[in-house]
């Protein structure tokens, strides 16, 4: 049985596909590994995107930051990316679209200022004049995946209960797609 706003649904079986945190909520009993937070910003820069990356989609990281300098809180963004040289679509006019991310959630202006200056430093201009479109901090961008990390976790929660999502798997988009197809594979033979 299955209960949701519009009322029970009787089911045979159920897979619970969402992020870790919800399924902890749907099953108090699960252990789910902790999260990891992310915040992006976008920014309008006033130039071409060819002007920051020669027009190439790549992905811009902090080779300092990695190379002893982790924690240096002027150097917040963990990479960044020119997203209209790889999808122009994405911005109107020949707008230049830049999007960049930080581990951790950042909310403040002060922090948007010291992601500006680490944009200039990390692609060589001025963005005194870019304009800042939004931020999105996003508290469970990905589970944790601290070592030993059991990269294939059951599906099978119980009797006709599959577990489906990233937290099951591998932290990312291809681990999420991976579990659920693990959870309907499962679903099928033990339904057969």
């Amino acid at each position: 049985m299955v209960r949701t706003d519009q009322g029970d649904i009787r089911c045979r079986s159920v897979v619970i596909a969402t992020n870790a945190r919800s399924a902890k909520i749907l099953v108090p009993s699960l252990q789910v590994p902790n999260s990891n937070a992310v915040t992006t910003w976008y920014h309008l820069a006033d130039c071409a995107g060819a002007e920051l990356t020669d027009g190439k989609s790549t992905l811009v990281i902090d080779g300092k930051k990695f190379n002893g300098h982790i924690d240096d809180p002027t150097r917040p963004l963990v990479n960044t990316v020119v997203m209209t040289n790889a999808a122009p679509s994405y911005a109107t006019g020949n707008r230049t679209l830049i999007s960049s991310s930080a581990l951790g959630v950042h909310h403040s202006s002060q922090a948007e200022n010291l992601v500006r200056s680490h944009l200039a430093a990390l692609y060589k201009v001025s963005t005194s004049n870019w304009t800042h479109v939004a931020t999105y901090p996003v508290p469970d961008a990905l589970p944790m995946m601290a070592a030993p990390h059991d990269t294939e976790q059951s599906v099978r929660l119980s009797d006709g209960v599959y577990l489906a999502g990233d937290y099951r798997q591998v932290s990312s988009i291809n681990g999420a797609l991976a579990s659920g197809r693990r959870a309907a594979e499962a679903l099928l033979v033990d339904d057969l």
